[in-house]
């Protein structure tokens, strides 16, 4: 009986293998289009990425690419990405500038920068980014039902800044170099 469970898994698992390698090579981009669309809905995002990596070069410039897009910048984003879909989410924005999901993939752009950035000890270029990035959001949309979130992660990065800013000073209080303790403090308040 345990044998012929393995067997159907077994035989489960090469036919959706197959299926997914047949619409991977087809020729028919309506099919891989909703193949991609089908898998993005299941979560299965590594199927779902070579389908839309091949269909954003190949719809380019048709009204299709604008859905391709989305989608192939949402996917990179589920995986945890967050660099690619930050590039994906900026090249829709500067591309779709009156695409309908503009001001989503703004706020994701801001959001995939705030993911990658790292705690206070560590280079701050990616949160200056991200705080960049949340402040053109808010300017660009300031009656959008996110803005209270950007407000919140602002503070967030921007607290991260200022801790990192006074560990320096506190660095300098302690080798004993006042006066530069002093100018750091200062910058810090």
């Amino acid at each position: 009986m345990r044998n012929l469970v393995y067997i159907y898994c077994f035989i489960f698992f090469l036919s959706s293998c197959s299926e997914y390698q047949k619409v991977l090579k087809s020729n028919d981009f309506n099919l891989k289009l909703e193949k991609a669309k089908t898998y993005y809905q299941e979560e299965d995002y590594n199927r779902a990425i070579p389908l839309l990596d091949e269909l954003s070069t190949v719809l380019m410039g048709t009204n299709k690419s604008e859905e391709v897009s989305y989608y192939y910048a949402f996917c990179h984003y589920a995986i945890g990405d967050n660099l690619m879909a930050s590039h994906l989410f900026k090249q829709y924005v500067k591309s779709f500038p009156k695409g309908k999901h503009n001001e989503e993939c703004s706020f994701m752009l801001a959001k995939c920068y705030y993911n990658e950035a790292p705690i206070y000890s560590l280079d701050p270029s990616n949160t200056q980014k991200a705080i960049k990035e949340l402040q053109i959001f808010i300017d660009r949309y300031p009656n959008s039902s996110r803005v209270s979130e950007c407000n919140l992660l602002l503070d967030e990065l921007r607290s991260k800044l200022a801790r990192k800013e006074f560990e320096i000073a506190k660095q300098y209080y302690i080798t004993e170099n006042y006066k530069s303790a002093i100018i750091a403090f200062n910058r810090v308040l």
